[in-house]
């Protein structure tokens, strides 16, 4: 035997038998559940790093007690947090507006109603007769001038006379669309195709014979030229027929009373001013005189 072996086992013993005192521990017995490598792995209640049991408290020097469980099904309710603080409203507690604060938002809710539909029904007047007989006759007008378009789309002349055939059906289809939106807003169409136009100006005239409006024999005359013809007889009609319309548009920019309307009108009559001034522009840049 080594020398110190006896002190060597002694002090293994002392400190196996602390162990047992301080944590209830004692000896495995046969049977007891073996250690991974890595350390113990306790899978029932009574299981502890080991293999060893956990000391019943009858055993002598045990000195431990008997924790309390609570019943089965019932779950402990843990402590997570600390004493309350002063001023600070208990997390828990759910916020439930009196009576006097409900009925004070909900008439604020009514006032804010009422103010913007207020708002809007002053933004947004009843028709007169000079917005509803405006949008009307420049839908009609604006027609003609997009089957022009059209017509020009498919002649072969000139692609630059072409761009402004493009740019005056997008433009002026958009503007149908639009002015057909708010007089079907009003509960109101298009208006008849024999009615008189331009009543609202203090005129009456057939639809067809508005200012600027091709005749059916200019029309025809269109369809059946090509080329260069196409582009002189198209920038001719053209330029009639944007001037008529910036009349229209000058009287309902002065005299409608739906801020749209105005709008609409001042706009139109705007650019097919510039439109005018670029065809007469292009036909002299590219000899297209008749």
């Amino acid at each position: 035997m080594q020398p110190g072996g006896h002190a060597l086992r002694r002090r293994r013993r002392d400190r196996v038998e602390a162990g047992h005192r301080q944590y209830g521990w004692r000896r495995p017995t046969l049977g007891a559940r073996p250690t991974s490598a890595v350390g113990a792995q306790c899978c029932r209640p009574g299981d502890v790093p080991g293999g060893a049991e956990r000391m019943d408290p009858s055993d002598e020097g045990a000195g431990l007690e008997k924790p309390s469980l609570p019943p089965a099904g019932v779950i402990p309710l843990v402590d997570v947090g600390g004493p309350p603080v002063a001023g600070r409203p208990d997390p828990v507690e759910v916020w439930r507006p009196s009576l006097a604060a409900v009925l004070v938002m909900v008439l604020a809710v009514g006032f804010l109603a009422g103010t913007v539909g207020f708002m809007l029904g002053e933004r947004r007047p009843s028709p007169t007769a000079v917005d509803v007989g405006f949008l009307q006759d420049m839908t009609d007008h604006h027609e003609q001038a997009i089957v022009m378009g059209k017509v020009l789309q498919t002649a072969e002349g000139t692609p630059e006379v072409r761009h402004y055939a493009n740019e005056i059906v997008q433009s002026q289809s958009y503007e149908v669309a639009q002015m057909l939106t708010w007089l079907d807003g009003w509960g109101r169409d298009r208006g008849e195709e024999d009615r008189g136009a331009m009543v609202w100006m203090g005129h009456s005239f057939p639809v067809a014979d508005m200012p600027g409006m091709a005749t059916e024999a200019d029309m025809t005359a269109l369809q059946a030229a090509d080329g260069r013809a196409a582009d002189i007889l198209f920038i001719q009609m053209m330029i009639a027929h944007h001037r008529g319309g910036i009349d229209m548009a000058d009287f309902a920019k002065r005299e409608a009373k739906d801020g749209r309307v105005r709008e609409l009108a001042g706009r139109i009559s705007k650019y097919q001013a510039v439109e005018i001034r670029e065809l007469e522009a292009t036909r002299s840049r590219l000899g297209l005189a008749s």
